[in-house]
């Protein structure tokens, strides 16, 4: 994934923690890890792999679906979905 791309996924985790009133605290306790984890993973410093995001999404309370479909249309309308939407 570019770093472009990245940064928008970033953006967005980010925003689902604050949408929902958490910090960075409250994150790391609900995933029992350190807040040092939820700042580097937050700054990119740390890259996330698949479950560990779904880990994080259930701990704000976010849908994994939902998630996922608004990061598609977030890097579409910045011109970065490399892939053809599915059609379903």
């Amino acid at each position: 994934m570019s770093r472009r791309r990245y940064s928008v996924f970033l953006d967005l985790l980010r925003q689902a923690r604050t949408d929902v009133g958490m910090t960075q605290a409250d994150v790391a306790r609900k995933l029992g890890v350190p807040q040092s984890y939820v700042s580097k993973c937050e700054s990119g410093v740390r890259r996330m792999d698949v479950t560990e995001v779904h880990a994080w999404l259930d701990a704000v309370d976010r849908d994994w679906v939902t998630f996922m479909l608004t990061l598609g249309h977030a890097l579409d309308a910045q011109g970065l979905q490399t892939f053809p939407p599915s059609r379903f």
